[in-house]
């Protein structure tokens, strides 16, 4: 990385009043730190409505040339219009993207399009951190038969988050069609 200075953005609805979203930001900066000691993040905040990630981030890199970027968006949406203004600019071979909530705009589901493929080489967005809420029902209808069945349930039950890349995508999201 010689002649590179890392700059890290953090991206998406940042003005939340939700204890949540303080606490993804928190730990979003926290960790970096701790990996980077010194880093730190400019802050783009979409004020709730994705869309706006492709315009602020394109202001961004157009006043950063010649530095690596980390982009850290706060959702999937926000890192698909941040890969548009990073497409937009040519900025392919000095940025990287990571997301929260690995959706369908990042996993693809069934269609062909996925950001997260072991064989999409070209994309920018390297990871998604997904809280599986399309499985809390697998894990809330047992708490449910607990409940009915008189136990007692624990204050607070936690789904640990995964970081999904193209080395682990199959494995949590697995093809439709194996042909």
């Amino acid at each position: 990385m010689v002649g590179y200075k890392i700059l890290g953005v953090l991206i998406g609805d940042l003005a939340d009043p939700g204890q949540a979203v303080r606490d993804r930001v928190q730990g979003i900066v926290q960790g970096a730190q701790d990996a980077l000691p010194g880093f730190s993040f400019g802050m783009l905040d979409t004020g709730g409505q994705s869309v706006r990630a492709d315009a602020l981030l394109t202001k961004f890199l157009l006043t950063e040339r010649g530095r690596r970027v980390l982009i850290a968006t706060l959702d999937d949406l926000s890192a698909i219009y941040a890969r548009n203004a990073i497409a937009l600019n040519g900025r392919q071979s000095d940025c990287i993207i990571v997301s929260q909530g690995c959706d369908r705009n990042i996993h693809g589901g069934i269609n062909e399009k996925k950001e997260i493929d072991p064989t999409n080489r070209s994309s920018v967005v390297l990871g998604s951190v997904a809280y599986f809420m399309d499985r809390y029902g697998y894990e809330v209808l047992p708490l449910a038969l607990r409940l009915l069945a008189g136990e007692a349930l624990p204050p607070v039950t936690v789904r640990r988050p995964v970081l999904i890349t193209g080395a682990n995508i199959f494995q949590e999201y697995p093809p439709f069609d194996v042909n």
